[in-house]
């Protein structure tokens, strides 16, 4: 599997439906630097990944015409659960203006992350995410829900939401061995006292 193409799928819907610049979402133990400016979102992949039905598909196909020792191919698709969690972080935890207040809270009447999280959630519906998703092998099932997580960070709060959601997801593995083709050897007929070489030609279908 390819996980580029999943995480790259995973960022292009949360950053077109957050509406935040592309350095402003990033991947949870991604080396860097966190971003300083909020809001921003973290997203965790496969931070559980399981398996769905007692045993993995497995296929075979010969095509006698494929190089030497390449004639049959092996193939074995396995379904998987995975799940994805997305965190956001804002400044401000109410978009409505507070009151006049004798000092200045931060970003007052600026999206809160609760916002963000519903915004990347209800996405989820439009048919150019789910496309983009199930390009790389991914079927949203359980959109999950949004829980807001505030934190009180010295004199404000900091506005924290996250949502947990779950992908069916298919990878594949594929193994091509030789075909073997005809056989031949020498084996031994014995009835009683007599003992007689016979030869042996086995010749593939």
């Amino acid at each position: 599997m390819v996980f580029s193409a999943i995480e790259d799928a995973i960022h292009t819907w949360v950053t077109n439906a957050s509406k935040l610049a592309g350095n402003q979402v990033y991947f949870t133990h991604q080396n860097g630097p966190q971003p300083s400016d909020r809001p921003f979102i973290s997203i965790t992949i496969g931070e559980s990944i399981r398996s769905i039905g007692a045993v993995d598909e497995m296929t075979r196909d010969t095509d006698l015409t494929r190089p030497a020792g390449s004639e049959i191919q092996q193939t074995v698709t396995g379904q998987r659960d995975m799940t994805c969690l997305i965190q956001a972080f804002a400044e401000g935890v109410v978009e409505r203006p507070l009151p006049q207040l004798p000092f200045t809270l931060p970003s007052i009447g600026s999206r809160t992350a609760v916002a963000l999280m519903l915004d990347i959630q209800v996405a989820l519906g439009l048919e150019s995410v789910r496309s983009g998703l199930n390009a790389v092998g991914l079927s949203p099932y359980n959109i999950g829900r949004v829980r807001r997580l505030d934190a009180l960070i010295e004199t404000h709060f900091e506005g924290r939401a996250i949502l947990d959601l779950n992908f069916y997801m298919s990878d594949q593995v594929i193994e091509q061995v030789g075909y073997v083709k005809e056989i031949q050897g020498t084996g031994t007929f014995i009835d009683g006292a007599i003992t007689v070489p016979v030869p042996v030609d086995v010749i593939g279908s």
